[in-house]
């Protein structure tokens, strides 16, 4: 999951709980007012409905500090975030690395995501770089389709990365069937894994398939150490050999 991805959930459940201590407090300030009322009666003994309202205020009280403890603790993680991007080993082994070394082979390349998140992250990264004039880039456009794209757009999209020489498509799995890739490009960046073993095999044979015009395509599956993605990488290569074992063959 990209570091995007991440800070927009952090987000929604910021918000959430904003609601909710908002409606935690507003509940409270109602026994609160109720509880003044019981205060002013000079009868010495509460009924049991006068203990049930006192205890709901405690139950209230403890849980609105709960949500203001959950909401700290998000707000300190939401801050880190920009120092966590400044260290994105994986996006800059990207740039500075994978990509400028495929360059040598052929100056198309296509690159899978699985989040649109992600995806949006690696544009902006390789557009500053364009923008930046740095010299690995020169002359490169970057295009980028995705599901929330109406499939005209996708159309118009892909036609135009098709006629540059110098390119870099990045994409969801929304690329990953029912289309030729073979005929824009002989290299695949698998960025982010999915849980599927099926679904990677169709993200490689876009371009691994009949009517590739190169003698070789070249796929690469990004996978940083000491991370989930190795874990997802491991329970892919299980599944495949239990794919095997059942049928006979390995997916990809």
């Amino acid at each position: 999951c990209s570091i995007n991805h991440r800070t927009k959930e952090i987000d929604k459940r910021l918000q959430r709980k904003n609601l909710e201590l908002e409606e935690s407090q507003y509940f409270l300030s109602l026994q609160e007012a109720a509880q003044s009322v019981l205060d002013g009666n000079e009868t010495d003994t509460l009924s049991e409905e006068d203990r049930d309202e006192k205890s709901d205020k405690a139950g209230l009280t403890e849980d609105l500090k709960d949500l203001q403890q959950e909401k700290k603790i998000l707000k300190a993680i939401k801050d880190t975030i920009p120092e966590l991007k400044k260290k994105d080993n994986k996006i800059h082994t990207l740039i500075e690395d994978i990509l400028p070394t495929m360059f040598r082979k052929s100056e198309k390349v296509i690159i899978f995501t699985r989040y649109i998140d992600t995806l949006t992250y690696i544009v902006e990264n390789l557009n500053l770089q364009i923008e930046n004039k740095s010299l690995r880039y020169k002359g490169f456009k970057i295009f980028n389709i995705h599901g929330k794209l109406a499939s005209q757009k996708r159309l118009e999209t892909y036609n135009n990365f098709l006629k540059e020489n110098k390119a870099i498509l990045v994409t969801t799995d929304c690329m990953a069937e029912g289309v030729d890739l073979q005929f824009s490009a002989n290299q695949l960046i698998n960025y982010e894994l999915t849980w599927n073993p099926n679904r990677l095999e169709q993200r490689n044979g876009r371009i691994d398939r009949f009517g590739q015009p190169k003698k070789k395509v070249y796929i690469r599956t990004f996978i940083m150490d000491n991370t989930l993605e190795m874990d997802i990488l491991n329970l892919l290569v299980n599944k495949a050999n239990r794919i095997k074992e059942d049928y006979g063959f390995v997916p990809g």
